[in-house]
């Protein structure tokens, strides 16, 4: 998958996490973007810094849909048709500790 600057037309970062396979689904808020895809897991990657920060595993078949919830103890649920997981995750700084963007 590849993040764009649509304004600029730039190709800000490649998240290479399911090893090629294809990416169904993409699931984001605030801190997280999860990618779903046809190797059957569901990985976690920092919206602010493009990094991978967990793999789930566990899923059968492709994971087509999935929703993502984060909450201030820095949980993340992944709801998907076939599995829930609840996983820790780190926290990021908030956004006044990085700066506006």
């Amino acid at each position: 998958m590849r993040v764009w600057d649509l304004d600029r037309q730039d190709n800000l970062a490649v998240l290479d996490g399911h090893g090629g396979e294809e990416v169904y689904c993409l699931c984001l808020n605030h801190t997280i973007v999860a990618s779903g895809a046809a190797d059957s897991r569901v990985c976690l990657w920092s919206r602010h810094t493009y990094t991978l920060l967990h793999v789930l595993e566990g899923h059968v078949g492709v994971v087509r849909s999935m929703r993502v919830r984060t909450n201030v103890h820095g949980f993340v649920l992944v709801h998907t048709l076939s599995r829930l997981q609840c996983h820790s995750c780190p926290r990021e700084p908030s956004a006044t500790a990085r700066g506006s963007r």
